[in-house]
């Protein structure tokens, strides 16, 4: 073979060789795109599932909220409503419980009551009530239709809104139809980038309900997934509670752009690579170290592709961590937020009824949080709370779990830990904040918890459960004091009576609902008139049980105002009285008590006005009683509220005068009418030298301040003579008078 001929036969090889290696190199690039496509897809599905699990879950939350809303509105103005279905054609009736139900609900745009059957027997409040709207409320009537919220549209697009129903007594139905706008901004938060999340039907093959933009292309007309988003869900739950299906559906154009983006980088370097080579092999026989310089620069461009890649990947993984992270944690104080720690809890519970294992859970309540608030604002609140969440993290071991679990509220899991070391950790944690001193600008408040702890063993209940005996031993260390530790023990007297005021708030809508309170009456005597008919009457209220006795509501007022439910019985007590005396004579004047929680009920006023016109009373013959602890207790609203009535013409007293540190102080910033003087100074004067002292004394500041004076607890006649010579103006006591029901008082009349 002659050297022309190897030489020939030299350079085939080569070019065979450059060739297979062009191809082979095509292939790696082609399996490198095609694993960089298998990862993104897998990154996509991850995100996608993170994305709605997330997105479910706000939207549960936020359609709970919603029907315990509607229930509490629902259950609050029964009869309110009732009327209303009565009369449907009154409209400033129904304004007016449409106004009232928008400081429950203020994305209300509309409310219908129907009858048990499904039909609408108030209409064209503000939108009409659709064929959707009357198909769901004519379903949910038969019991066919187990949801209780809706998606609808009208043919006004301004008319899209969500349609929450719910039983209103045995023969009615409330429904009420709230904006989209909060679900549509759930969709939003965690709609990702190239994906498409839609609220679909579970009870109808992919037809949607709603999307992040709302309605998906008309109002007018029912769509559906087609069949190109349906080859794309990647992602799909429903929706407890609701006949939804939350779908995530990945834009058609992701993948294929996001592939030939890939595709497109590595053709350019294979392409490079491919001149370079058949550039080196013209150049290899002549200029050897051309040929390494080409390779090196290979070597090069191949490291730049995998730093791209890298750095892509790792963007890409930063973004899946950030959702977790959002879905996990709380943003103030990167602390576990309460579905993580609700999470953590049950994996406890799991351990321990598997391992035997005991540990704690322990609910902490910051005290006097509020104050920080109030006074320097929720800056400076939020900067205690991350305050806080550093001295928890540093207090607790490595391995506990803390949660954030509300505003001021915290959560912390110990796992192998006994009651007596859970004491002991909590205990120092208190001594420790004892110390703190948090600084705002130019004012420092002391910081400090009260804690509730109950133990997890085997024997351990739901998460739900042992939430609520930690919640109840946390408020009786309120109770004891603030600034303590409480174990939880359903044995308890602390635990126990909590346990009681919770049953018993639960049956005072039932009491109102079952006609189980009545009204009792006891007069109030002027000195000039002991011996005239009396005309003037405090009204009691009184609780019937189920065996026909009458006792005193006492054992549950304490509880519903402490809890701030008993305006409900302040309403009932107000119709009922208006109602009572509506046909006496206008010489017929009675008191009537109302609570502290009724000072902050924004409506109250209105609602005193919507009766008197229902009733048709004359304000003068009313004198609302409120009691000297709960004035002072908020002040600027008191004054507020007292004026209000008074400029109504309604009379108001001051009850249980000279309780408070410091009773003189307020007699001229309160407008009242009337000082009632604690019954706890009246029976004792007469022998008690400082009782009767003081009794003189308040009742010469109120003559003083031109008010009159109304002396409780007179129990005899040696009262009555001591209480004349002071100069009170009015009497009220067993002695004068006892209490009997009101329908028996009127009977005179």
């Amino acid at each position: 073979m002659t050297d022309s001929q190897h030489n020939v036969k030299r350079r085939s090889k080569v070019t065979y060789f450059v060739l297979l290696l062009l191809f082979a190199t095509g292939l790696l690039t082609y399996q490198f795109v095609e694993n960089r496509m298998s990862d993104f897809r897998e990154t996509q599905q991850q995100l996608a599932a993170h994305a709605v699990q997330a997105t479910r879950s706000e939207i549960e939350s936020y359609i709970d909220n919603r029907r315990h809303l509607t229930s509490l509105f629902s259950q609050a103005s029964e009869d309110q409503l009732l009327e209303v279905a009565t009369f449907p054609k009154d409209i400033l009736l129904a304004g007016k419980a449409f106004t009232r139900l928008t400081t429950y609900l203020p994305e209300a745009g509309n409310y219908t009551i129907a009858d048990k059957m499904g039909e609408p027997l108030v209409l064209d409040l503000r939108l009409k009530v659709g064929k959707g709207c009357r198909i769901d409320l004519k379903n949910y009537a038969e019991g066919v239709e187990k949801n209780d919220i809706f998606v609808h549209s009208n043919p006004d697009p301004s008319g899209y809104h969500i349609d929450v129903m719910s039983r209103l007594g045995d023969e009615h139905i409330f429904f009420v139809s709230l904006e989209t706008s909060k679900l549509m901004k759930i969709l939003n938060l965690f709609n990702l980038p190239g994906h498409q999340l839609f609220l679909t039907r579970s009870d109808k093959d992919n037809l949607i309900d709603l999307t992040v933009e709302g309605a998906r292309r008309s109002f007018l007309r029912e769509e559906n997934l087609s069949a190109i988003e349906l080859q794309n869900i990647i992602a799909s739950s429903d929706v407890a509670g609701t006949r939804w299906r939350l779908v995530d559906i990945l834009e058609p154009h992701l993948y294929p752009e996001k592939h030939n983006e890939l595709m497109w980088r590595a053709l350019q370097i294979w392409l490079v690579f491919a001149a370079l080579s058949l550039w080196l092999l013209q150049r290899m026989r002549r200029e050897e170290h051309k040929r390494q310089m080409a390779e090196s620069q290979l070597r090069e461009s191949h490291e730049k592709l995998q730093v791209r890649v890298e750095s892509r990947t790792s963007e890409l993984k930063q973004s899946r961590d950030e959702l977790y992270k959002r879905a996990t944690y709380d943003d103030l104080t990167n602390l576990f937020n309460r579905v993580e720690f609700d999470r953590c809890l049950q994996r406890f519970i799991e351990q321990s009824a598997a391992q035997s294992v005991e540990s704690v859970v322990a609910y902490l309540d910051l005290d006097q949080f509020k104050l920080i608030n109030d006074s320097c604002g929720h800056q400076a609140g939020d900067a205690a709370l991350k305050r806080i969440a550093e001295l928890l993290n540093k207090h607790f071991r490595s391995g506990d779990v803390i949660g954030r679990l509300g505003g001021d509220e915290f959560g912390v899991l110990m796992r192998g830990c006994s009651t007596k070391k859970a004491l002991e950790v909590m205990d120092n944690l208190i001594k420790k904040l004892a110390q703190e001193t948090f600084i705002w600008e130019d004012k420092s408040f002391l910081l400090n918890f009260s804690v509730g702890i109950t133990v997890i063993n085997s024997s351990s209940a739901s998460s739900i459960e042992l939430m609520r005996q930690a919640d109840l031993a946390c408020y009786v260390a309120k109770d004891l004091g603030r600034g303590r530790v409480h174990l939880y023990s359903g044995s308890d007297k602390q635990s126990g009576r909590r346990n009681d005021e919770l049953g018993l708030l639960a049956d005072v809508p039932r009491m109102i609902k079952e006609d189980r309170l009545t009204l009792y009456a006891q007069p109030i005597v002027s000195v000039h008139k002991l011996a005239e008919k009396h005309t003037h009457y405090e009204v009691l209220l009184r609780l019937k049980n189920e065996d026909g006795s009458v006792e005193s509501p006492a054992r549950f007022i304490p509880a519903a105002e402490r809890y701030n439910i008993f305006g409900q019985v302040d309403l009932w007590v107000i119709k009922k009285a208006f109602e009572a005396i509506s046909s006496i004579d206008d010489a017929f004047h009675i008191s009537i008590n109302l609570s502290a929680n009724s000072l902050a009920n924004k409506g109250l006023l209105e609602y005193i006005d919507s009766q008197c016109e229902t009733y048709k009373i004359n304000p003068a013959r009313i004198t609302f009683e409120i009691t000297e602890t709960a004035a002072i207790a908020d002040l600027h609203d008191a004054v507020g509220f007292i004026k209000g009535l008074r400029e109504r013409g309604y009379l108001f007293a001051l009850d249980d005068f000279g309780t408070g540190v410091s009773s003189f102080a307020y007699m001229k910033e309160l407008p009242f009418d009337y000082l009632k003087i604690d019954g706890s100074f009246i029976k004792n004067i007469v022998d008690d030298e400082v009782s009767r002292a003081l009794v003189q004394a308040m009742i010469k500041a109120a003559h003083v301040t031109d008010k009159k004076v109304v002396a409780e607890f007179v129990e005899n006649q040696a009262i009555v003579d001591l209480l004349l010579e002071m100069n009170v103006d009015y009497l009220q006591g067993y002695h004068l008078g006892m209490p009997e029901s009101l329908e028996k008082t009127l009977s005179s009349f």
